[in-house]
């Protein structure tokens, strides 16, 4: 099996559920640690080879009411360290939530323990097994209260593709009764089936892990600018003519287009052009300056309102060229003709002068005037 075409599988449950003893099911060895009478001996997180299967399957730490934070933590961490980030052929392919056919219940607090566990994989399809199905009857009433807890439970929008009853190793009654096992070859083929759809979900569940962690870096970098920009007209100078942010801008600009690896060609320099004219020192900050004026009640120095309307425009500009780049990265967007009018509209939603109000209302109110601290509450209402 090319090991670069194999699928990986993620079993996660309740402690006891029987993750483990099924996995040694499904991989025909005793490759997972069982513990007398249960799977209780999973400890951390663990990689299992399917040597003749075309996935590989992941063994998790069930959940147990003392220590649910916990897990639900350390399952997310293990992911994203192991899958999330790398390459758009890695991830997680397909789900089994192990619930116990013993208990006759699923309880809502379970589910959302789940949920939240595999939340960085919300397009990877579902498959619910019910583990320790030896009783028939039992089977059909475990899958009825299964869609039932389901349908009362939307919000969570898991995707669920089946639900199918198991039975990992027999289990004996007396020394001539029995529960055969069973219902193995199915998930097997159940899972493969899924392998395609489950890929693809791979691939769209990293990518958007991507482009969350390349906003996040790019707003580090334009909250840097910000502060700067802040430092820069918090001097007693009229914010009109403080052509002071051009350099800055232009820099931020520079630099949030090389995060996103958008060509310096001849279309760029015309955009870049064309954004520090929506930006700075024209229209946009003398309507901010009129708007402050005549908001009652506040007390704010003319410093300090120079430093707000700066840093929130510098800001506002940030976000727009975070949107702007990434549309232009991912190719639904380019910068090839002088049609810019999307451009316009980015930058005006995120430059808005009620904005601005809102920030130097809050500052006036909680009276944290200094440089920093006017840059943290810029960053915070434009992030």
């Amino acid at each position: 099996m090319d090991e670069q075409t194999k699928g990986n599988i993620l079993v996660i449950g309740n402690s006891g559920v029987g993750k483990s003893t099924l996995i040694n099911a499904v991989l025909g060895e005793k490759a997972a640690y069982t513990a007398w009478g249960g799977d209780m001996g999973t400890y951390e997180l663990h990689r299992y080879e399917g040597k003749n299967l075309p996935f590989d399957l992941i063994d998790t730490i069930g959940f147990s009411p003392e220590n649910e934070r916990k897990t639900i933590k350390e399952i997310r961490s293990w992911l994203k360290k192991e899958y999330m980030g790398k390459t758009v052929s890695d991830g997680i392919n397909v789900v089994w939530f192990c619930v116990d056919g013993t208990s006759g219940k699923l309880f809502a607090n379970t589910l959302e323990c789940f949920a939240k566990s595999v939340s960085d994989w919300k397009s990877i399809p579902v498959i619910i097994v019910i583990t320790k199905s030896y009783s028939v009857p039992d089977r059909e009433q475990n899958i009825r209260m299964i869609h039932d807890i389901l349908s009362r439970q939307k919000k969570l929008k898991l995707n669920v593709q089946k639900v199918i009853p198991v039975v990992s190793e027999p289990f004996f009654i007396t020394e001539s009764t029995f529960a055969p096992a069973e219902g193995i070859t199915e998930l097997i083929e159940y899972t493969n089936a899924l392998m395609p759809e489950g890929k693809k979900a791979a691939s769209e569940d990293i990518g958007r892990h991507i482009r969350k962690k390349r906003s996040m870096q790019a707003q580090a970098l334009v909250g840097g600018y910000v502060a700067a920009a802040v430092a820069v007209a918090a001097v007693p100078i009229p914010f009109p003519d403080h052509f002071l942010l051009i350099p800055l801008e232009t820099a931020m600009i520079n630099g949030i287009a090389n995060h996103y690896g958008v060509k310096k060609n001849s279309g760029y320099e015309q955009a870049l052009k064309y954004l520090l004219e929506l930006g700075a020192v024209t229209a946009a900050a003398k309507a901010a300056l009129e708007a402050l004026k005549a908001v009652p009640g506040l007390t704010l120095g003319a410093v300090t309102i120079n430093a707000i309307v700066a840093g929130s425009i510098v800001a506002g500009l940030g976000e727009a060229c975070i949107g702007i780049f990434e549309l232009v990265s991912k190719g639904e967007k380019t910068l090839e003709d002088s049609n810019f009018g999307w451009i316009k509209d980015m930058v005006e939603q995120n430059i808005s002068v009620k904005k601005i109000l809102q920030i130097a209302e809050k500052i006036n109110i909680t009276k944290k005037k200094g440089n920093k601290d006017i840059a943290d509450e810029i960053n915070s209402e434009f992030q």
